[in-house]
Order: C-alpha cells, then structure tokens, then sequence
C-alpha cells in the first residue's frame, strides 16, 4: 500500500501550495498564507512519485512474513522547505514581488511535514 506525500509536478494536484503559489503569484494576486511561513513540508516531485510506484510494483522479500499481507510505504520527500522559501523560489522564477496575506496558523496544523 503506497502513501503519497505532498507530490507536485506535472499531473500533481492543483489545490496543494505549490501549485496555488504559481497561479497567485504570476496573477498578482494575494498568497494566502496561514502561520509565520517558517511551517515545513517535503514536496515530492512526480517523477519521484512514478519511480516509487513502478519500484512498489516489484515482489518484495520480507525477513518476516506480514500478517495482514501487505506493507504500507510512505512516498515522500525527505527534505522539508519552508513555506517562506517555497515562496521565494517562485517569485524569482516568475520575477514578480508575492503580496501575502498572514493568517493564524491552524492549531491542529503541524510545524513540519
């Protein structure tokens, strides 16, 4: 059983920040930030995502027989970025200063993913 974690990229899921930073950012519109920006995810590039899949898809050997028949596996990025930095690198590709709007952070919102 596979566990996807923050993938973005081409085909990626267009509700997740990176993608939102983008279309806000080069429409001059507010990003709609929640917590001081210094909150960490790992995103996961697609092809990552792909290779991962196709690498699951192999027979594993297990040293011990599972009980339930099946291993969960977490498909992730191990190198969180800040939500500030995520920001930054998109307002230098598209050359253009974000405007953000601060909210309270959640407090069921983790610090880092």
């Amino acid at each position: 059983m596979l566990r996807y974690f923050t993938a973005c990229g081409p085909a990626g899921r267009p509700h997740l920040g990176p993608f939102r930073f983008v279309l806000w950012i080069s429409e001059g519109r507010w990003v709609i930030g929640y917590g001081d920006g210094t909150e960490e995810s790992g995103f996961t590039n697609m092809d990552d995502i792909a290779q991962g899949t196709l690498a699951a898809l192999k027979p594993m050997r297990f040293d011990k027989p599972q009980q339930s028949g099946y291993e969960v596996m977490n498909l992730g990025s191990a190198e969180p970025i800040a939500l500030n930095d995520a920001i930054w690198l998109v307002e230098g590709s598209a050359g253009v200063k974000a405007d953000i709007e601060c909210n309270p952070r959640h407090p069921v919102d983790v610090l880092a993913t």
